[in-house]
């Protein structure tokens, strides 16, 4: 077991009684801590923001894309695969704007996968049965679920988030209780149709196993023939905007507090409109730099309180060891308006334990001078 010397924490100077809560007056606060804001933590009180920087020489950097420009051949080429943006041993994350249905049906055998709906609508077909996907959904498929995506709008933009050796499942809450967040009975599970998918001469079922694909064909939809099923193993799906936020009027509660799903390495949180704290209190996200864990944020809609010149379809890449928090234009917008009641953002947050590797259709989307975005002129 681990051991905390009993004189911990300790206190040095002028500092606040209370985390994120009446700074010194003309001092920043600057979270260190440990494990994903789980662990051992430390506040400092500065003069400066840590992200006052005049340049930065190396490859450690805050980045920001606009995931709108990744180039996705699915987007003419109904065949094509989803377009990977990202990776690492644990999750890989994928863009796809499909614009027809896919004349194939799907079966990951290297991992779970977790797609979020940023626009666009259809149906989702399944094992397990059909249920219609809309704006703002998460759509969980277990591996070894074979399924397909019908549009029924030739608009879409769909964020895949692959879980390579894990399962998603839900936050362990704690003393909140079962229902907090969301309450369970609002998840939703495909649906037996009674009129199945019309017939084929020919079905194809498209396998990825070891990040290869096998092509199986069928006389008959191999699918859509289910009669029945029982289980805990299935497809599910709910919305962002079901994700009811914990928040606190006398303490800002840490991103770890808005977590939806968890897998083995990662974690993904829901950002969702919601009341900001007192006066007296940080209103807008602390400087930290989240020491072990990478932070990609996928901004959905709404205007994203704690971001300067990030719009919908974007998405930032904090990776640990340097700072990031909030942007000067912050302050003035949120922290010092007493107007600003709160938030009206919507956001999907993945918190990578590994360092995450980024993919050409990614890097070519760049805002070069995002890390420029926190230098006051």
């Amino acid at each position: 077991m681990s051991y905390v010397p009993p004189l911990f924490p300790k206190k040095e100077g002028n500092t606040s009684l209370q985390a994120h809560a009446n700074l010194p007056e003309g001092s920043v606060e600057i979270e260190h801590g440990r494990k994903g804001f789980f662990g051992r933590v430390s506040h400092l009180y500065k003069k400066n923001a840590p992200t006052g920087w005049t340049k930065i020489e190396g490859n450690l950097r805050p980045h920001a894309y606009d995931i709108n420009k990744v180039t996705c051949l699915d987007i003419t080429d109904s065949n094509a695969n989803y377009t990977l943006i990202m990776y690492n041993e644990n999750i890989r994350v994928s863009i796809s704007r499909m614009s027809k249905e896919m004349p194939y049906y799907f079966r990951n055998g290297d991992g779970d996968e977790c797609i979020f709906i940023h626009f666009g609508s259809g149906v989702f077909e399944s094992d397990y049965g059909n249920f219609n996907y809309n704006i703002g959904d998460y759509i969980v498929i277990p591996r070894g679920t074979s399924y397909r995506l019908v549009p029924n709008v030739s608009d879409n933009f769909y964020v895949v988030i692959e879980a390579t050796d894990s399962q998603f499942d839900l936050p362990d809450r704690g003393m909140l209780g079962p229902n907090a967040q969301f309450d369970p009975a609002i998840i939703e599970t495909p649906k037996i149709p009674e009129n199945p998918t019309r017939p084929n001469d020919e079905w194809e079922l498209r396998i990825k196993k070891y990040n290869e694909y096998t092509s199986v064909y069928y006389p008959f939809n191999p699918v859509q023939d289910t009669i029945g099923w029982k289980g805990d193993c299935v497809p599910m799906k709910i919305n962002i905007d079901d994700f009811r936020p914990i928040t606190s009027p006398k303490y800002h509660l840490p991103p770890s507090v808005h977590t939806t799903f968890v897998a083995n390495g990662f974690v993904i949180c829901s950002f969702v409109p919601r009341p900001l704290e007192d006066p007296d209190v940080l209103r807008i996200p602390f400087y930290h730099s989240n020491i072990e864990y990478e932070e990609v944020i996928f901004y959905h809609d709404g205007q994203f309180f704690s971001r300067h010149g990030i719009d919908i379809g974007n998405m930032t890449y904090h990776p640990p060891g340097i700072h990031h928090g909030p942007q000067p234009q912050a302050f003035d917008r949120v922290q010092n308006n007493p107007e600003v009641l709160k938030t009206n953002e919507k956001a999907v947050m993945i918190d990578t334990r590994r360092p995450l590797f980024v993919t050409d259709a990614l890097k070519n989307t760049e805002h070069l001078d995002y890390w420029k975005s926190w230098m006051t002129e």
